[in-house]
């Protein structure tokens, strides 16, 4: 999906723009084959301000990606 590319690259505003058109609804869906969130691509890719603003907008932190990691925590990533 877009949104999780913008993710990926840390686009926070334009994240934000794609999740308010929708309703919110991406806010928790993950991708087709990693299963990682918009949140799980942000602590990945050491996006801070993003991470920030998902959680301001209540991203589920606890879903789980392909590997079974939660929002990069389990890999050692640090915000």
């Amino acid at each position: 999906m877009v949104v999780h590319s913008a993710a990926t690259k840390g686009y926070t505003d334009i994240v934000m723009i794609f999740l308010a058109a929708d309703n919110l609804v991406d806010l928790n869906t993950p991708t087709f084959h990693t299963k990682e969130t918009i949140s799980n691509l942000a602590v990945k890719n050491g996006h801070r301000d993003l991470y920030k603003k998902l959680c301001s907008v209540r991203a589920d932190l606890t879903m789980q990606d392909k590997l079974e990691t939660q929002c990069g925590i389990d890999l050692g990533h640090e915000i």
